[in-house]
């Protein structure tokens, strides 16, 4: 609604943090991963302030049996470098919202490599949704564009023994405490 000028960037803040509280409420009910279950680190690039898809990704991560850490927004590179240098995840996933991100996510992905060679490089986001093409210049072990492709690596790649059709199913009605405006766009059949 933001893009296509229908909210205000207040609405569109106001609504990110509803979602946030949210996801809140539904990370407590998602079990625990087994001892042992692979590691996926989730992080954006320096630069990059919207982290509300990574915090889906985590939860979609913990539900297919992996044990999910997020780095939130905006981390420097070298802090990245050095944080998956010591964890040594057994995948990362590369949130590029912007499309001139692309040459610093190629960087970062160069460097993550060198830094832990056995990790699995996850790239996606809005930049490689929009436009496929950035796809290419991206030297990721994997791009995807969007959180079911996800959710289906992380099932295919994930614990044995974890049915790809075991998910719960989250979805609820939007809160009541949305400001009318939002009720009513919502509401609205476009």
């Amino acid at each position: 609604m933001w893009r296509r000028g229908e909210v205000s960037v207040a609405e569109e803040h106001l609504a990110t943090a509803l979602v946030a509280r949210s996801l809140s409420q539904l990370s407590a009910s998602i079990p625990a991963p087994s001892i042992g279950s692979p590691r996926i680190l989730f992080t954006c690039l320096e630069g990059e302030f919207h982290d509300l898809g990574i915090r889906i990704l985590s939860d979609v991560a913990r539900e297919a049996g992996w044990e999910a850490e997020n780095l939130g927004a905006n981390v420097p590179r070298h802090a990245m470098i050095e944080f998956v240098a010591v964890r040594r995840p057994d995948a990362l996933g590369l949130s590029i919202c912007l499309a001139g991100h692309v040459p610093e996510a190629a960087k970062t992905i160069e460097q993550l490599r060198a830094a832990a060679p056995g990790t699995k490089i996850l790239a996606g986001g809005h930049a490689l949704e929009t436009d496929p093409s950035l796809c290419e210049l991206v030297p990721a072990d994997v791009t995807l564009p969007d959180v079911l492709a996800l959710r289906d690596w992380l099932r295919e790649n994930g614990p044995k023994g974890t049915p790809a059709g075991k998910a719960r199913s989250r979805v609820q009605a939007p809160p009541s405490s949305l400001p009318a405006s939002f009720r009513r766009r919502l509401d609205s059949p476009d």
